[in-house]
């Protein structure tokens, strides 16, 4: 009896040494082929939050090695969607640019129309002032040739009369002359006046 005793207790310790032992093997093969790539897992997972891109998974053919060629699908696919965001960037900024050099462009156009209307604007004066100047240039050009001749004229008979030398012919000539200059002369300034009236 001691002996099957003591055979029962050495196969239980046995039974139970070899359980611990299987316990502690599959504890580690779980440690292994579960916990580790599960934990290597989440920190790239990690990794790919923060923005890194170029994360190395490794892993087995097995239920897990699906799970890390997903997430690395799911890495080359974030790669492409940071790409597609610079090149939106790229385009968003060229397109600021553009729009910068059209403002100024419109800027200048409006510059330059501005300036152009100006320059209408003075060439149409000119050229009012031009025909203006030619159209009373002529009336007062007539009264001041008739004036100097008056006056010349003027000159001559006083000369002639200081002397004693006017005829009544040489008188009448004189004054039909004098009149017939006058009556130029004053025809030529009404119409100067007239052009400036109508220019005011």
């Amino acid at each position: 009896l001691s002996y099957i005793n003591n055979l029962t207790f050495g196969l239980i310790a046995t039974m139970t040494l070899f359980a611990i032992i299987v316990l502690f093997s599959i504890q580690r093969h779980a440690r292994i082929t579960i916990y580790k790539p599960i934990r290597a897992l989440a920190h790239a997972v990690d990794r790919l939050r923060q923005g890194e891109r170029n994360i190395e998974l490794k892993h087995n053919n097995d239920e897990l090695g699906d799970v890390f060629v997903n997430v690395a699908h799911f890495q080359q696919d974030l790669q492409a969607l940071d790409d597609l965001r610079e090149q939106e960037k790229a385009y968003k900024q060229q397109l600021e640019r553009e729009r910068d050099k059209l403002k100024i462009a419109l800027e200048d156009l409006n510059l330059a129309k501005d300036k152009l209307v100006t320059n209408e604007k003075m060439a149409s004066l000119g050229a009012l002032v031009a025909g203006v100047s030619h159209e009373i240039n002529t009336p007062i050009g007539i009264a001041v040739t008739i004036s100097s001749t008056f006056e010349s004229r003027i000159k001559e008979f006083m000369t002639k009369a200081n002397s004693g030398e006017v005829t009544m012919e040489a008188l009448e000539q004189f004054e039909a002359e004098s009149l017939k200059g006058l009556e130029i002369m004053l025809r030529s300034l009404n119409k100067g006046a007239e052009l400036l009236h109508s220019c005011k």
